[in-house]
Parts: structure tokens; C-alpha cells; sequence
């Protein structure tokens, strides 16, 4: 029997030996997916009636070398040219109302915002003095880049835009720009209060230096040779996903005068002033809640949470692909959105007595899960909460649960017992 995929390519196209691929004429839209992985695929042919490219059409066709974009594509998606590291050259039509190509990079018409790098390119790049805007996954999977060059005129720069960049040394900023700067390479905001992005290339320990505040979301994406990080007192906010992908990062050291976060055995944590204080010898009392805010994605083997924790915060496992086992205690009442999302060697869950709420995506993409059990204390399952755990062959959710989410269980084998 055909896949969904199989079928819509059957109507889009056939992909020749060469890997050539036509898309017929009269064809209006490349739907989500559509062409995902193919990894036959090197060259593609849109007819000028197509008017939208889905998201993640062509992500992971490793092989796909050039794409050329009609006049009449008006709408290009999210990850549509992701994990595409063979792709040197964007064409676009010259009358195409919406996007264009400079020297085969892929901007909008104004040649304001860079939309989409080619991942199979190498070297340096120097950004144009027209951009303005750095968008989401714009250099997602590139690599072969070893360094960027940011002009005076960019003043915004999206979320994830430069994930898995795994050799990019060095972020340069022009030293007029008024929004952002450099330091030793390092991506930071003008006042060098916020780190913005951390060069995914370097590998070994960094020192969060004293000016810092924040940490910005996303800002060490895929560094996977990072080991350590010291962050200073001076940080009072770590945005959410941090410090995702980082796959040699075995500890987070916080400076046990921090007033908002602390870290037991390289793990961090958030605190209450309040509830929690050190005592004279440094050991640290918990007193009333605390937050996981992120464990060390470089980390193998099992885990168990501290007794006192009572959140185990937004994406704080995400991509632990090391961690094989997870203990839950007594004290956490919920498990947050994405909490353990890509952890892919867990392969059981026991959710305690104490846990109300298990959150949007909590356990999403945790491969290698074959056993859960939910306590008949959990009344809210989230959106998507076990999607694509595709050894998940049985679970029981309790009378208890009153409210489950949309796709909580799609991808996985079931039985699901309600």
C-alpha cells in the first residue's frame, strides 16, 4: 500500500533515475511534507502555477543541489529546506512578487530578510548591507559555514537561526550596529547584557561573563563540543531551550550567589528566595518549590530528580539523547510542556501520585518508550503529549484524566485504554 507521501508525489511528479523531479503543471500547492527525506532527490522543477511550498516539503533531501522558485510562489514554509546540505543554489524568477536570490541565497523580494542559507555551502559568509532581519532556521543545517559577518543594519534576529551550525567558530558584527555586537566571536545584544547566540563550532568550557543577565532563548542550540558552562550571579533569566542539542554538555555551574538559580551536581534549578536558602556550609535547603529549569544534554545513563522539586520546567530535557532513565518523586505536581521531548533512549515512565498535569509534548518524539503509567492523580494530558513515541505499544490513561489533548497518542502502536 502507497504512503500519504507516496501518493501525493505519484500526483506531484515522478522522480526520475537522474533524480530529477517535474512537478506537473496545474499544480497549486506542495503540501506539508510532501517530498520530506527523499534523499534521491537532486534537482526540482516547479511549474509557475505553484503558489505555496509547504513546511518541511523538502526537509532531509540531503542530495537536493539546486531549486529554482517561480514567479507565482508566494508562500514558502517553516523547515521547507532543513537538513538539505547539499544545497548550493537558490534561483528565483525576477518577477516573483515575493522573494528573490542574492549570489543563490534566498531573501524576500526587498532583499531586506534573509529567509533561507543553502546548507551545502562552505566558508564564510558576509550578510548584505540591505538586510535588516535575520529569519527563523535561516541558517538551520549549514554544516560547512565557519563564519558570519552581521552588518550595521540588521536589528532583528529570529529564533533558531542558526541551529546546527556545527562549525561556526566566529559571529562578526559590524561595530555600528545599534542592536547587537560580538565579543571573541560570540553573539551578544549591544549592552552585552544578553548572550544572543553562541558559535555552535567551539567546543570546550565557557565562562558567562559578569555583564550578562540573560540568557536568550535558544542561544546554545546544537553546540554539541560544549562540556561546561559557568554562569555568573549577574544572570537572573535563562529563557527556554537554552541549552538544547549541546550533546557533550555534562555540567552547568551556577555561582551559589546567583538570587535566582542554583545547580546541584552540574544541574539546574530554579529557586524562590523565600523557600530556599544555603546554610553556612553551602549546602543548599529546599524548603517549600523549586523548578528543573535544565539538565546537561551531554549526559548518559539514569537520573534521578532531587525530593522538593516540584515543576520539572519547559523543555528542560529536551534532547537528552543520553538519558536512559528518569525518576520522578513524589513532589512535582507537573511535568511541563516539551519537558522531555527527543529523549530518545527512555524507554519507561512511572508518573507518581503527585503529578495534576503532564504537559504539551512532555514525552513528543521519546522513541525508544515502550512503558508508561499515568497515576489516577493526573486530570490534564496535553496536546501532543506522547506524538510519534512509536514503541509505545499499550498504556492506560485513569478515570481521572478529564481533559486530553489533540494527537496525544498519533504515531504511537497502542492499545491506548481510556
Amino acid at each position: 500500500m502507497n504512503t500519504t507521501n507516496d501518493m501525493q508525489n505519484t500526483f506531484y511528479g515522478k522522480i526520475e533515475e537522474n533524480g530529477h523531479l517535474t512537478i506537473e503543471q496545474g499544480v497549486t500547492e506542495i503540501g506539508d511534507y510532501a517530498f520530506r527525506g527523499r534523499e534521491e532527490l537532486t534537482k526540482v522543477y516547479i511549474p509557475d502555477s505553484v503558489k505555496k511550498i509547504g513546511h518541511y516539503a523538502f526537509e532531509y533531501c540531503s542530495k537536493l543541489k539546486e531549486i529554482t522558485i517561480p514567479d507565482s510562489v508566494k508562500e514558502i514554509g517553516n523547515f521547507v529546506f532543513a537538513g538539505c546540505t547539499s544545497l548550493i543554489n537558490f534561483t528565483v524568477d525576477n518577477n516573483n512578487p515575493s522573494y528573490c536570490s542574492v549570489d543563490g541565497v534566498l531573501l524576500n523580494k526587498s532583499k531586506t530578510k534573509i529567509i533561507c542559507y543553502p546548507g551545502g555551502r562552505e566558508g564564510e559568509y558576509i550578510i548584505p548591507d540591505s538586510v535588516t532581519e535575520i529569519g527563523d532556521y535561516a541558517f538551520e543545517d549549514c554544516p560547512g559555514l565557519n563564519e558570519i559577518t552581521i552588518p550595521g543594519g540588521v536589528t532583528k534576529i529570529e529564533d533558531r537561526a542558526f541551529e546546527h551550525c556545527t562549525k561556526l567558530k566566529n559571529i562578526n558584527v559590524d561595530k555600528d550596529n545599534p542592536k547587537y555586537c560580538s565579543v571573541d566571536g560570540i553573539l551578544f545584544d549591544k549592552d552585552k547584557t544578553t548572550i544572543v547566540c553562541y558559535p555552535g563550532g567551539r567546543e570546550g568550557e565557557y565562562t558567562i561573563p559578569d555583564s550578562v543577565t540573560k540568557i536568550d532563548g535558544w542561544a546554545f542550540i546544537s553546540c554539541k563540543g560544549l562540556t561546561k558552562v559557568t554562569i555568573p550571579c549577574s544572570v537572573t533569566e535563562i529563557r527556554d531551550y537554552a541549552f538544547v542539542f549541546c550533546n557533550e554538555l555534562q555540567n552547568l555551574i551556577v555561582d551559589k550567589n546567583n538570587p535566582k538559580y542554583y545547580s546541584i551536581d552540574g544541574v539546574v534549578f530554579n529557586k524562590d528566595e523565600n523557600t530556599i536558602h544555603f546554610s553556612d556550609d553551602g549546602i543548599l535547603l529546599c524548603e517549600k518549590e523549586t523548578t528543573i529549569v535544565c539538565y546537561p544534554g551531554g549526559r548518559n545513563g539514569e537520573y534521578t530528580i532531587p525530593d522538593g522539586v516540584t515543576k520539572i520546567g519547559l523543555g528542560s530535557f529536551f534532547g537528552c539523547i543520553g538519558l536512559t532513565g528518569i525518576t520522578i518523586p513524589d513532589s512535582v505536581t507537573e511535568i511541563r510542556d516539551y519537558a522531555f521531548e527527543f529523549c530518545a533512549r527512555v524507554t519507561g515512565v512511572n508518573i507518581p501520585d503527585s503529578v495534576k498535569r503532564i504537559g504539551m509534548g512532555a514525552f513528543e518524539n521519546c522513541v525508544g518508550l515502550t512503558r508508561v503509567t499515568i497515576s489516577e492523580s493526573v486530570t490534564e494530558i496535553g496536546d501532543i503529549a506522547f506524538r510519534n513515541c512509536i514503541r509505545l505499544t499499550a498504556i492506560n490513561v485513569p478515570d481521572s484524566v478529564k481533559v486530553i489533548g489533540k494527537n496525544v497518542f498519533d504515531g504511537c502502536k497502542g492499545p491506548i485504554k481510556l
